[in-house]
């Protein structure tokens, strides 16, 4: 029995300041369905970012580990 997959991927990409995370905020506002995947990066956090919410913050050495 073959089952249909209605799943959709968006990637945003741009530089920062480029505007990714206010589309992503008001796409997810508007479409309860939508939900986003929390990334990894081996960069300190910036202000107002939380770990496990907005990026997994890791070590360059965990970063290698997991791919």
């Amino acid at each position: 029995m073959s089952q249909k997959n209605n799943t959709l991927l968006i990637v945003l990409s741009a530089p920062s300041g480029g505007g990714k995370t206010t589309l992503c905020e008001q796409m997810l506002k508007d479409n309860p369905n939508m939900s986003r995947a929390v990334t990894c990066t081996t960069r300190a956090p910036r202000e107002g970012e939380r770990d496990g919410v907005d990026y997994y913050f890791l070590t360059a050495e965990d970063f290698l580990k997991r791919v």
